[in-house]
């Protein structure tokens, strides 16, 4: 697949293919959700779920920094939320984007 945009761009900034699916990580407290979404990114093409976490303090000491291209996450989990942990996934996963 290419980009829309250019036809010619066959890679992202960081050298991304565009063939490959966005890796994301799920992070929501509540499994039934979690599981939920994991399943659902994982039956499309363009997405796949590397990994999943019940809450962000958890899953901060476990992603490495080119683990995923997007942290989709609650704004609303315990200790750590989703907003509180911008600065800090900002900061160490510069290639990812976080979603909350």
């Amino acid at each position: 697949m290419q980009s829309i945009l250019n036809p010619k761009l066959t890679t992202d900034s960081t050298g991304k293919s565009f063939d490959s699916p966005i890796r994301v990580v799920v992070i929501e407290d509540i499994r039934e959700l979690r599981e939920g979404l994991q399943s659902l990114l994982n039956l499309t093409t363009n997405f796949k779920c590397v990994k999943s976490f019940g809450a962000m303090d958890e899953a901060l000491r476990f992603i490495e920094a080119d683990t995923a291209d997007l942290i989709l996450t609650d704004i609303g989990l315990p200790r750590l939320n989703g907003i509180e942990a911008r600065g800090f996934c900002a900061k160490n996963f510069p290639n990812c984007r976080l979603s909350c």
